[in-house]
């Protein structure tokens, strides 16, 4: 779907990616609402941080890539709706917050926009169906997630960061991590959790990686995750981040 441009170069961050990705994955459960900040996830460690958005590098949709992903959890929140206008609700209704770090990316192609759209499907199917999430223990039913716009600002500032200034991590080359990419969004959280995922050419595709990775796969099952956003960045680099609101 998303523009094929510059396939040499992104043929080289592939081969970095399946070299040292590709075997990878790691996760954590959510931290307690009573904890207000967290660390850097990774090998299964539970943390949080922001990171800024920036504008759009070009970069090559491979359907042969090799994938990676990574997540990560930490807790605080509000309601959307008491948040610099974001809305929560239907993705067909969707509203950012009215902040200068969400308009960077309150304009988004149409086909990335579907994309983010077959994710949310697709997780609360997954959802409504229970799962076995290995170490993580196995989750009942639980109940769908709506779309968030604050959240969404958060996940899609992610994702074009991590493209935009190349690598691959919940925490910015700045230090900065979901936490206070949520709190840029304007989000009054209890709890949140983040997955992150580099180089799977389908929303099928990455949503099966993330329920295949017993962190991951937590974070998707959470019950006590009510709200949603998720970033699709061209060159295949995708955030979901997770919310409970205050």
């Amino acid at each position: 779907m998303p523009r094929k441009v510059r396939k040499g170069r992104r043929r080289h961050v592939v081969s970095l990616v399946a070299l040292l990705c590709a075997p990878f994955v790691c996760g954590c459960p959510a931290v307690p609402p009573t904890q207000d900040a967290g660390v850097d996830l990774t090998d299964g460690q539970a943390g949080s941080t922001p990171t800024d958005g920036t504008n759009p590098a070009d970069q090559t949709t491979d359907p042969n890539a090799s994938t990676g992903d990574d997540s990560q959890s930490g807790a605080d929140t509000a309601t959307a709706d008491d948040t610099g206008g974001a809305t929560t609700g239907s993705a067909d209704t969707l509203v950012l917050t009215d902040n200068e770090y969400c308009n960077a990316v309150a304009d988004w192609p149409a086909d990335w926009v579907a994309w983010e759209r077959q994710v949310l499907e697709l997780v609360n199917a997954r959802r409504a169906e229970g799962a076995n999430c290995g170490a993580s223990g196995s989750f009942d039913p639980a109940d769908p997630l709506t779309v968030n716009g604050a959240l969404t600002c958060a996940a899609r500032n992610h994702s074009m960061d991590m493209a935009v200034r190349g690598y691959f991590d919940h925490t910015d080359p700045d230090g900065n991590g979901p936490g206070t990419r949520i709190a840029a969004a304007e989000y009054d959280w209890s709890t949140w959790g983040e997955n992150i995922a580099l180089g799977y050419p389908s929303p099928e595709a990455v949503v099966q990686g993330w329920m295949e990775s017993d962190g991951h796969c937590a974070n998707i099952m959470n019950a006590a995750f009510t709200e949603i956003g998720i970033g699709y960045y061209e060159g295949n680099y995708w955030t979901q981040d997770f919310g409970r609101p205050r």
